[in-house]
């Protein structure tokens, strides 16, 4: 949905709901979602899996479910070797660049 179908206010109040992470001036959605994009590429994929499982699984479930399917979900990817190499790397010292709101 365009923002020229949104109600005046509309997005800010998604983002109050904690629907919308941010809102980005008009015309710059893409390049945003490109530059989230190319952070989140860099997170360990076996953590990232998880979490979009025990996200879509969240819907089904209580708060207390759900919490318990994602500490699951996130203990199965521990058992992956690349997670368990990021782990050490992020150990050291070594941190994914955040995710920062456009300046």
């Amino acid at each position: 949905m365009g923002a020229k179908n949104l109600r005046p206010g509309a997005a800010l109040a998604a983002q109050r709901m904690g629907l919308v992470q941010e809102i980005v001036p008009p015309g710059n959605a893409l390049d945003r979602a490109i530059e989230v994009a190319e952070i989140l590429s860099t997170y360990p994929q076996p953590a990232m899996r998880a979490d979009r499982r025990a996200a879509l699984a969240s819907f089904a479930l209580g708060i207390e479910d759900g919490l318990r399917f994602e500490v699951e979900a996130h203990r199965e990817s521990m058992n992956d070797p690349a997670m368990a190499k990021w782990l050490e790397r992020f150990a050291s010292g070594e941190r994914p660049q955040p995710i920062r709101p456009p300046q």
